[in-house]
């Protein structure tokens, strides 16, 4: 009997020692798990965007960068290919007083500041381009500065630009690769402060520079 009572404290330390082999395999069972759920979740938010954004944004038919002309805030004109000069661009026709298409400049604001901080400014060129006349300048001068808008902004004095792409909605985002071919073509507001789409800009770089 003395010799059963002394083994019995083994036992249970026998038995504590299994239970805590056991709990500690299952918490690194459900921390792996829980690192692959999370990895599976953001799978699903770049697929999210990217889909959406990205391929059933691209345009069955092929629009070209055109040689008609736009002006700067100051007036004088220049032609899309003249500011693009074989670079990636970003056209963004947009309207001051649209909402939407503030939110998306300042977005687009900051992919380009981020750019920038890459040492990769020069690789893509942002062009916000509204259709307003020469006398509403002022109107988008007042956005600019209200919404702490910095990038280069331009007009379609003659709308000529507005027609060729065929914009009948803002904003509107055309992104055209370094032959300077849409290959992008995106209706309404869309969050560009976001990796996925970040990445998406500089791959289309990459193979620019090809």
């Amino acid at each position: 009997m003395l010799e059963l009572q002394r083994r019995e404290p083994g036992r249970k330390r026998l038995r504590i020692s299994k239970w805590l082999t056991c709990a500690v395999a299952a918490l690194l069972a459900l921390s792996c798990y829980a690192h692959a759920a999370e990895q599976v979740l953001q799978h699903r938010r770049v697929q999210e965007i990217l889909p959406r954004v990205f391929v059933e944004g691209k345009v069955s038919r092929g629009f070209k960068v055109s040689n008609k002309f736009l002006a700067d805030l100051d007036g004088t004109e220049l032609t899309l290919r003249d500011i693009a000069q074989d670079r990636v661009c970003v056209i963004v026709f947009w309207a001051p007083w649209n909402l939407d298409s503030v939110m998306l400049l300042q977005g687009i604001q900051r992919v380009s500041e981020n750019l920038a901080a890459k040492d990769l400014g020069d690789t893509v060129v942002f062009l916000p381009i509204s259709d307003v006349g020469i006398d509403d300048v002022p109107t988008v001068l007042r956005a600019r500065d209200s919404y702490g808008l910095t990038l280069p902004m331009y007009i379609d004095v003659k709308h000529e630009l507005f027609d060729y792409f065929d914009v009948t909605a803002i904003p509107l985002t055309l992104i055209v690769n370094r032959k300077g071919e849409v290959i992008y073509r995106i209706v309404g507001y869309m969050q560009w402060e976001n990796t996925a789409v970040e990445n998406e800009l500089l791959s289309i770089v990459n193979q620019a520079q090809e």
